[in-house]
């Protein structure tokens, strides 16, 4: 299917992984992997504003006084 598009014949015999790097087309692992790799970043990043945030809530709560219901956090 990839000659066909670049205008190989198949009794040309060239290998697929030739034609894709020739026409610049990635494989469906490296797609998988950056795809989990950025997962995992946006896992890190929310963890770290988790954290941020609940410090910024401790402190804030330090310094008023409760009125109404507390906040189901």
């Amino acid at each position: 299917m990839d000659g066909c598009v670049c205008g190989y014949a198949r009794r040309d015999m060239i290998k697929n992984e030739a034609i894709q790097d020739k026409e610049g087309v990635t494989s469906v692992e490296d797609k998988m992997r950056k795809a989990s790799l950025r997962w995992f970043g946006y896992c890190d990043e929310k963890m770290h504003a988790c954290l941020v945030r609940r410090c910024k809530r401790l402190v804030v709560d330090e310094f008023r006084r409760a009125r109404d219901r507390p906040k189901k956090y």
